[in-house]
């Protein structure tokens, strides 16, 4: 292990007031697969040798065999762009709406535009006058000032934010309340026995999670937890709108069922399932579950050993509070996103590190919290948030620096066919980038995905 990851991983575990023995893991310090200068490989290696060391002591709470944690920097640095090596039938699939991407405003400065859903984009056009095309969107956008269009965009519901850099975020009223926390903040909330898991198969055999979330660190979180052993059920619901190439990715080991919360037959369908549950992930913006009955104050009223991790945008305090993003589009107000070089426009990071990197610390969180509750230490909540990650990888970039040998373009599929898995699915043949992540005595379980909604809503026996 370089000195990087470790300086980044151990502050990262006390935080969680945690210290694991490191000498259990196996790094391998190879080259990052991600260009540019941001440390992504040694920040990604520190999150996934976290959440392997929490899954041993998870294994080892539950009476199982200590473990040896092994990963490779340049296979987790892959791992903050999965998605991309998705393919369907030797097919990759298209995920990125033609109108997203950034724009100058008439007062000179950038605004992004997150068009992926429909309805985003809808109202985006609505908002602006114009026909659907992004010369017409640009057009429009040069009567707007910047701050004013993210400002009445946002109070829309809709999916904009402003270029700045990380000054001006530094200054910013949404970043000093995030900071308020640790980037993964986990809070005790309730008393409980411990002692109800026995030892499995895997660290998480017999944890039951309701995933409650869509794009794209929800999802994660919860593939994670499956492919260690946890019965992991999709909620979704015909309404809402999805992206299938990001549901097949981030659906490997998972179950999936439809409810409509709005319903009767929903609500007791979901009451049923939470009667089961261990870990609820609410992937929704804060507050959007609590109006249906089912935030978190009310699901611990009535499940008292239920494990809350809450995961958003820009979290659940300060101005933002409930503000829709995405990662590429919270790249652009945290300062992340690249300026513009002369006559050109800003650019995405190469990769979606807030969404990976906040996918596997929420995690880590639950696989934290459901140690601390076997040991009977109680009932934890955790809180993460897409903004909050965004500071956190400014300031281990500020703690390790550069990365030290960088690449100037990502490594391609081509060159990374051992980090490949090739699954025969009721999709076609799947070709995706496997786990990063392995544990000596309790490999990870994959299994082909399923389509959305095509399991009953009840616990497999």
């Amino acid at each position: 292990m370089n000195g990087a990851i470790e300086t980044i991983l151990t502050p990262l575990c006390q935080s969680l007031n945690w210290q694991p023995d490191l000498n259990q893991l196996d790094i391998n310090s190879n080259e990052t697969a991600i260009a540019g200068t941001l440390p992504t490989a040694d920040v990604a290696t520190a999150a996934f040798a976290a959440l392997g060391l929490a899954l041993d002591a998870l294994h080892r709470a539950r009476g199982g065999p200590h473990q040896r944690v092994t990963l490779s920097r340049r296979h987790a640095s892959l791992a903050m762009r999965s998605a991309d090596f998705l393919t369907i039938d030797g097919r990759a699939p298209t995920s990125w709406d033609p109108l997203t991407g950034y724009y100058k405003t008439g007062d000179n400065r950038w605004v992004y535009l997150h068009s992926n859903f429909q309805h985003h984009r809808i109202g985006t056009l609505a908002l602006l006058g114009c026909d659907d095309n992004r010369d017409a969107v640009a057009a429009a956008l040069r009567n707007w000032h910047a701050e004013e269009f993210e400002t009445q965009a946002s109070d829309r519901g809709l999916c904009v934010g402003m270029l700045r850099d990380r000054e001006a975020w530094w200054q910013h009223p949404q970043r000093v309340a995030l900071d308020a926390s640790p980037v993964i903040d986990l809070h005790r909330a309730l008393d409980t026995p411990g002692g109800a898991l026995k030892v499995g198969a895997q660290p998480l055999s017999g944890v039951r999670v309701l995933d409650f979330s869509r794009v794209l660190a929800g999802p994660m979180a919860g593939r994670t937890l499956a492919e260690n052993g946890a019965t992991v059920m999709r909620v979704g619901a015909d309404h809402l709108p999805t992206f299938e190439s990001l549901a097949i990715d981030t659906g490997y080991s998972k179950i999936s069922c439809h409810l409509d919360l709005r319903t009767p037959a929903g609500q007791r369908n979901l009451d049923r399932l939470l009667s089961e549950a261990d870990i609820v992930i609410d992937g929704f913006r804060p507050g959007a579950l609590e109006v249906l009955g089912y935030g978190r104050s009310q699901l611990q009223a009535k499940h008292p050993r239920l494990i809350h991790i809450g995961v958003s945008a820009y979290g659940d305090r300060g101005p933002w509070a409930g503000k829709r993003g995405f990662d590429s589009l919270v790249q652009a107000p945290t300062g992340l996103a690249r300026a513009p070089t002369v006559g050109g426009d800003p650019v995405r990071l190469p990769c979606q590190p807030l969404d990976y990197l906040t996918g596997c610390f929420a995690a880590v969180a639950a696989v934290r919290a459901l140690t601390l509750r076997e040991q009977g230490d109680g009932v934890y909540n955790a809180d993460l948030a897409l903004a909050r990650t965004a500071n956190w990888l400014h300031t281990q970039h500020d703690a390790v620096g550069d990365e030290p040998a960088p690449i100037a373009s990502n490594t391609e599929r081509e060159h990374i066919s051992s980090c490949l898995i090739s699954t025969e699915s009721e999709f076609g043949t799947l070709s995706s980038l496997a786990p990063p992540l392995s544990l000596s005595r309790t490999p990870w379980r994959w299994r082909a995905p399923q389509r959305l909604g095509s399991h009953a809503p009840q616990w497999p026996a």
